[in-house]
């Protein structure tokens, strides 16, 4: 050990041995055709797609989500955005950035807020989750109604996230608490209210990958067996899990003029989902603005949040009702 003084710091070189240490050789250690075999051994069929956009009509939902932790009291708030997007094939002056064009038009957007108290102070990540996806889908169902009334109807209700996911963190746990059961009830009515299509922005999930005999995740394993323009579907509770490989698609902004192919999790609450499969691939493909695993409407929903700071709402709670901070906050002030 060392005296301590406060020229404090981590040694250089432990640093650099501790970064050389990574290797990362899945890609390597996988052959394609290999993994091809696994999975067709496992019941999973190689399709192919066909890219094909027609004229359709959005709606997408997301929402942002805060906790504040105080000496005698758990606050939250969250903020929901819904956008409304009409797909017609044609380019259209982007309203929002104030620049360039975009294949949509006839922009609507709702906005809303909520905020209270976890009362009991207790169990706050899945109480949490839970108010989180309440308020997301019931806002969703809201602008759904809102849309209704303007004598507009949706033909497809785009969700951030996996369908599948919450279907089982909701429907497969019980919990004691009434949260969790306002969830589960709100997510059923955005289930049962159309053509729902779950659009994952990141999965982490293992399980087919680890039957197999790997240790990467499911979507590394679908990267590096699909070829360009193909995809599996993996049938789940009524939910059909598409991993699919989307083929390169035009970005002006790069130099080689288009992307490198992308793998994506896209799920659908009904059956005989692949016409609509071939047509959100290829109105995927007409967005030239970035290389993204979601569609546009989910992709501003998500910004939309960011317009209200949700935790700075609690923190002016805190300031104005004089509620105590948390001795760790205390100390770090």
């Amino acid at each position: 050990m060392k005296p301590l003084t406060s020229h404090f710091k981590a040694e250089a070189g432990a640093v650099d041995s501790v970064l050389d240490g990574f290797v990362f050789r899945e890609r390597e250690s996988a052959e394609a055709s290999e993994l091809r075999e696994k999975l067709s051994a496992a019941g999973f069929k190689f399709n192919s797609l066909n890219p094909k956009p027609r004229k359709s009509r959005f709606l997408a939902a997301d929402s942002s989500f805060a906790v504040k932790e105080l000496r005698y009291h758990a606050l939250w708030a969250a903020h929901a955005a819904a956008l409304h997007a009409l797909y017609d094939g044609s380019m259209h002056h982007d309203a929002l950035v104030g620049h360039g064009a975009l294949p949509y038009t006839g922009l609507l957007y709702s906005s809303y807020v909520v905020a209270g108290e976890f009362i009991p102070y207790s169990d706050l990540d899945v109480r949490g989750n839970s108010i989180r996806v309440e308020f997301e889908f019931d806002s969703l169902m809201k602008a759904l109604g809102e849309l209704d009334s303007e004598g507009l109807k949706p033909d497809f209700i785009l969700v951030d996230g996996s369908l599948y996911t919450n279907l089982r963190n909701l429907e497969g746990r019980e919990s004691v608490y009434e949260e969790h059961a306002r969830a589960s009830a709100s997510f059923r009515r955005v289930l049962a209210s159309g053509r729902v299509v779950g659009m994952v922005e990141d999965s982490h999930a293992t399980d087919l990958s680890r039957e197999l005999g790997f240790n990467f995740t499911n979507m590394l394993l679908f990267d590096l067996s699909l070829k360009p323009g193909e995809y599996v579907v993996d049938l789940r509770d009524g939910i059909s899990i598409c991993y699919v490989k989307l083929p390169p698609k035009r970005l002006p902004y790069l130099a080689a003029g288009e992307s490198r192919p992308l793998t994506v999790r896209w799920e659908f609450n009904y059956p005989g989902f692949e016409g609509d499969l071939d047509l959100l691939a290829g109105v995927w493909l007409r967005e030239d603005d970035l290389l993204h695993p979601q569609l546009y409407p989910v992709r501003i929903a998500d910004y939309l949040t960011r317009g209200i700071r949700v935790s700075g709402l609690l923190d002016r709670v805190a300031a104005e009702r004089n509620l105590e901070l948390r001795h760790r906050e205390l100390r770090e002030a």
